[in-house]
């Protein structure tokens, strides 16, 4: 080649060169000033729950698991484990140890104990990682909607921040693992969209693939990314079909990994539950498939229904909130017109691109997991499944408001505040409109989050007939009955546990668990016989669980020690054996519940056992780690009892270590 060719081969490389990388994007300092607002406005929204308590099943999860309670030692563990292992007497059939990871270690950081839990540190990183991901987002539909108005991804990212659907995930700690789905799975986005306008960078590929599998690791809706990211590379790219396809083929293989992983852990493939109870999915108490359906079609309407209009909200819409109904039902077929009509546009404009057809495929992909119309899951209707959806309805009225307020949705370049709001003073109403009422209804909603009681005490009156939300009432109310030292205060809170289980009850007849803590509840009350009738009624529930077995044994045991003392032997020692077979069902029935074991190793020991006392007491020690003093005394006891006085030293010598108390007891 000439000289001449070769510097004219130069030059167009170059100019190659600079139009490549006048084609990049980069965000200026007034898209990340905008980023900084919106996550600001999302953090100071729910900074009224850093005082909170822990709130609904935060404590299954977190308060009450011994795994979590270890700190940053038990991460291995947590990636090993089920969901709730932590937890006593928990059965979980998820696997998402992300979150709980996450937990761990915030609970190592704040130095906190079991005497001392700090739930503001949980509920800190909550609004952190929640303010983080809905400035993210602005940052990657800023990019993906270039050739749009920048109003857009705004108000999309400030309506989806403001929306009081997003109380639970957020102000329920809990609800970390969603927060961390979005997170991972916007950064994913963010990455891959990079990939595609960089040259084709493989190292952002690279990530984005890595921040999908963390997304996955968090919950398993992840999987919705799968369609999320080929369906906005479809509408927003120029990217070849077949590329798409190769990209989603690299998604693939984490996808695989993870339900390897996670098939190895809870023994299944999908985890999903086959045994699902009415108190937990309305849906289960349909006479016939077409009431199902026609009901689960009722709910979907509900979702939209909630996005619309976020009032009232419930931490728990399940049996009987919201009855079977039929096909016949107005709303079901009300409901079946709308989903049919967006649909219907939706493909009708797919070839179009249209962002209208992006947001309801958008909504819809994430909804079909928990629409109960193709799989039934284990809830029947939860706000916490709208938290990814509504980012599709945040983008399609976005859309609408730029499109009919603001002139129309063309292509904006703006680099300060001004610029931005020249011309669009309606628009900026309309939206201050609707954030200060969302602002409101979100601000006000976190109250009644602040811990359990007062969010039962706050939902109870807008669901009367929710049966579970009066047996969660009745637990709260015992729990004040244990708690309190006054006699007169202690009885009166255990009436109106009594109140709202009878109640509970009536509603659902066959819910075990509240019949279970009736017998607790007249346990408490001295009133055993009436235990006893309610006791009975709940074991006959093949489902029943182990706490309730050990509960209705310790009544037996405590009966045997009362005959004992009065002299009636022969009685004594018959209740003694019926407090046995008792604990041996519930420590069957949940195999990880350490009290039921210790229960079951003291019956042994007062029965003159001791080898099998020993056996269960190691049992309960290796899953209750926090109550070592303890058990290793009652190890050295049932040791020492055996005549085995080195053995009963070493453990006597461990409770010492961790208790004072059990100095004396060292030969």
């Amino acid at each position: 080649m000439s000289q001449k060719k070769k510097a004219n081969q130069k030059k167009t490389n170059k100019k190659k060169n600079k139009l490549s990388r006048s084609s990049k994007r980069t965000l200026g300092k007034f898209d990340l000033l905008v980023a900084g607002v919106i996550f600001a406005f999302a953090f100071l929204l729910y900074a009224n729950t850093l005082g909170h308590d822990f709130a609904l099943d935060d404590n299954s999860v977190l308060a009450d698991s011994h795994i979590v309670r270890g700190g940053v030692s038990n991460i291995g563990e947590i990636f090993k484990t089920r969901y709730r292992q932590g937890t006593f007497g928990d059965a979980s059939t998820t696997y998402r140890p992300v979150s709980i990871a996450m937990f761990a270690t915030e609970w190592s950081l704040s130095s906190a104990t079991t005497e001392n839990p700090q739930p503001w540190i949980h509920h800190f990183f909550n609004i952190l990682f929640f303010a983080l991901t809905c400035a993210l987002m602005f940052i990657t539909f800023k990019e993906i909607l270039k050739d749009y108005s920048i109003w857009i991804p705004i108000v999309t990212c400030f309506l989806f921040a403001a929306h009081p659907i997003h109380t639970e995930v957020v102000a329920n700690i809990k609800g970390r693992d969603e927060i961390m789905v979005l997170f991972f799975g916007m950064l994913s986005l963010n990455l891959i969209w990079r990939y595609v306008n960089d040259n084709n960078n493989v190292k952002f590929l690279g990530f984005a693939i890595l921040a999908y599998t963390a997304a996955l690791f968090s919950k398993e809706n992840a999987v919705n990314f799968l369609g999320i990211i080929p369906l906005t590379l479809f509408f927003f790219s120029k990217m070849p079909y077949d590329k798409i396809g190769y990209i989603l083929l690299g998604y693939l293989v984490p996808t695989v990994l993870f339900i390897a992983i996670r098939s190895s852990i809870l023994g299944s493939a999908t985890g999903i539950e086959s045994d699902i109870h009415l108190i937990d999915n309305f849906l289960m108490g349909a006479p016939d498939m077409l009431s199902e359906k026609a009901t689960a079609m009722y709910v979907m309407g509900k979702y939209l229904t909630l996005l619309l209009a976020p009032y009232p909200l419930i931490c728990d819409y399940n049996y009987n909130y919201i009855p079977v109904t039929t096909l016949g039902d107005w709303k079901v077929i009300l409901s079946i017109l709308v989903h049919v009509g967006l649909l219907a546009y939706a493909f009708k404009n797919l070839m179009k691109k249209d962002i209208l057809s992006y947001s309801i495929l958008f909504y819809f992909g994430c909804m079909v997991l928990y629409s109960n119309i193709f799989i039934m899951i284990g809830a029947g209707l939860g706000e916490r499944f709208l938290f990814i959806s509504s980012f599709g309805f945040c983008l399609a009225v976005a859309y609408l408001l730029t499109r009919f307020l603001a002139g129309g949705t063309e292509k904006t370049d703006v680099n300060d505040f001004s610029a931005l709001a020249n011309g669009k003073t309606v628009l900026m109403g309309a939206l201050g409109v609707i954030l200060l009422a969302f602002s409101f209804l979100t601000f006000d909603r976190n109250i009644d989050w602040k811990d359990s009681f007062s969010l039962y005490e706050a939902d109870l009156p807008k669901a009367p007939q929710s049966a579970r939300l009066h047996g969660y009432m009745g637990t709260e109310f015992m729990k004040k009955g244990k708690k309190t030292e006054d006699p007169t205060e202690k009885q009166a809170y255990f009436d109106k546990a009594i109140d709202v289980y009878t109640k509970a009850v009536e509603i659902h007849p066959n819910y075990t668990e509240a019949i279970g803590q009736l017998g607790l509840g007249y346990f408490r009350k001295d009133n055993r016989a009436k235990a006893a009738e309610y006791y009975e009624r709940a074991i006959k529930d093949p489902q029943c669980k182990g706490s309730i077995y050990s509960n209705y044994g310790t009544m037996h045991f405590m009966e045997y020690q009362r005959l004992q003392q009065s002299g009636q032997t022969g009685a004594a020692q018959e209740r003694l054996k019926i407090a046995k077979d008792l604990f041996e069902k519930g420590v069957a029935r949940e195999a990880n519940y350490s009290d039921g074991w210790m229960n079951l190793g003291s019956t042994y020991g007062t029965m003159g056992d001791h080898a099998k006392a020993i056996e269960c007491f190691k049992k309960s020690l290796s899953f209750d780690p926090e109550n070592k003093a303890q058990l290793n005394f009652f190890l050295g006891t049932a040791y020492k009892s055996l005549g085995k006085i080195s053995e009963s030293n070493q453990y006597f010598r461990k409770a010492a270590e961790l208790d004072s108390q059990y100095q004396k007891y060292i030969n």
